[in-house]
């Protein structure tokens, strides 16, 4: 996401809650300095150059902008069982393209609510037997598949709503569970278990393998609410301190 232009042209701040509560808590740990490193990275990169994704080494590139494109055989034989293949990107934001669009910023992302809602509601393991090494996710609707390529997990969890609910897709909610965050040490990105309503269809794979029912904090979410509240090993959320899980 352009989040420096965004900022600029919001008039984006911190919660004053937020605000509040740094003050009064330890300095950023190694965890929140990753994300503020990476976060400070894509926003020089998209601020100088919104047309080449391929300086920013710290945002997963995806498969249309690294020159990978469907089968034109695959995509015959799809033609002749009258079903018609959409390809799409979410980034580590949450914003979601068609695969061809470029660039891919925050301008020419999806961002109707209901459309979000309803397409990321449908998300389930690429079970249809095409594409699935590229395209780990589908979402499908009637006579059409829509082949979903993620960045890291498809559902980015992306607002805080009163300290209580995760708001995720269009303008979904789900309740905020501070006891169950886990942290990849590796890339330092922070999860949140999946709303009830994913849990089903994102915990395994297309050959049936379990998955851990996560979903990617967006890092301009960690970084305006929880930073200072949160290290490797523990949260402090309302006064209760958390142990904080790790996954690879």
């Amino acid at each position: 996401m352009l989040f420096a232009r965004t900022i600029a042209s919001t008039g984006f701040k911190a919660s004053a809650t937020a605000t509040a509560r740094r003050a009064h808590h330890r300095p950023l740990g190694l965890i929140a300095r990753t994300l503020l490193t990476n976060h400070q990275r894509h926003s020089i990169h998209t601020t100088q150059n919104t047309t080449n994704n391929d300086n920013n080494q710290h945002d997963p590139i995806s498969l249309h902008d690294r020159g990978i494109h469907p089968s034109p055989t695959t995509l015959s034989l799809l033609a002749s069982k009258s079903i018609r293949p959409y390809f799409y990107f979410i980034d580590i934001h949450g914003q979601v393209f068609l695969q061809d669009t470029t660039p891919k910023n925050f301008t020419s992302c999806y961002k109707d609510p209901k459309f979000l809602n309803f397409f990321m509601t449908r998300i389930r393991a690429n079970t249809t037997g095409y594409f699935g090494d590229e395209y780990l996710w589908q979402s499908p609707c009637a006579k059409e598949i829509n082949f979903v390529e993620a960045a890291d997990t498809p559902v980015v969890f992306h607002g805080l709503v009163d300290n209580e609910q995760l708001v995720w897709a269009g303008n979904l909610q789900t309740p905020f569970q501070p006891d169950k965050l886990s942290v990849s040490l590796s890339t330092g990105r922070i999860y949140h278990p999946l709303p009830p309503v994913m849990v089903q269809p994102c915990s395994s794979d297309k050959d049936g393998n379990p998955l851990l029912p996560l979903g990617l904090l967006k890092s301009s979410l960690v970084l305006t609410e929880f930073a200072a509240l949160l290290d490797n090993d523990s949260f402090i959320w309302q006064g209760k301190q958390y142990p904080v899980l790790h996954v690879p």
